[in-house]
């Protein structure tokens, strides 16, 4: 039996632009979520785009050091997207969010990257995220993301 987890886009404000001087605000595909490391929890949430171009979970190296991760001793991985790169230094968390029917937390090997510290929004990605689904569908109509969970 499967269960589904809708999540509803949210809008968040965008810096202006010479290419779009009448955008202020757009819809993303995010979910709230705190971080766990070794029995501390961050004191905030924060969003992480639900991103299919995104091959793992990365999160701002201030979250990490907020929850004492020495992040850069963290294995790394440089990596590259359409908005740039850097190195992100990978650690074992647990990342935890709430939906409208409860809780619900994941071991995640994560990277934390300093270039999205400006940025403080983190991606949850194919590898620690969607393969946690049985399918994950983005329904820009309805403006929600449709988890379907295993059970």
């Amino acid at each position: 039996m499967s269960r589904l987890l809708p999540i509803p886009y949210t809008e968040l404000p965008v810096p202006p632009s010479e290419a779009f001087p009448d955008v202020q605000k757009r819809d993303y595909p995010v979910l709230p979520v705190a971080l766990s490391y070794q029995g501390r929890v961050t004191a905030f949430t924060f969003f992480a785009i639900i991103d299919s171009g995104a091959d793992n979970c990365i999160f701002p190296a201030i979250v990490g050091r907020e929850l004492g991760i020495p992040v850069e001793a963290g294995s790394k991985l440089l990596t590259t997207g359409v908005a740039g790169g850097g190195i992100a230094y990978f650690h074992q968390v647990r990342v935890l969010f709430r939906l409208d029917n409860g809780n619900y937390n994941f071991d995640c090997y994560a990277g934390f990257m300093p270039s999205l510290d400006q940025v403080g929004v983190g991606l949850l990605g194919r590898h620690g995220f969607f393969d946690l689904f049985e399918k994950v569908a983005f329904n820009n109509t309805a403006r929600i993301v449709e988890l379907t969970a295993r059970d």
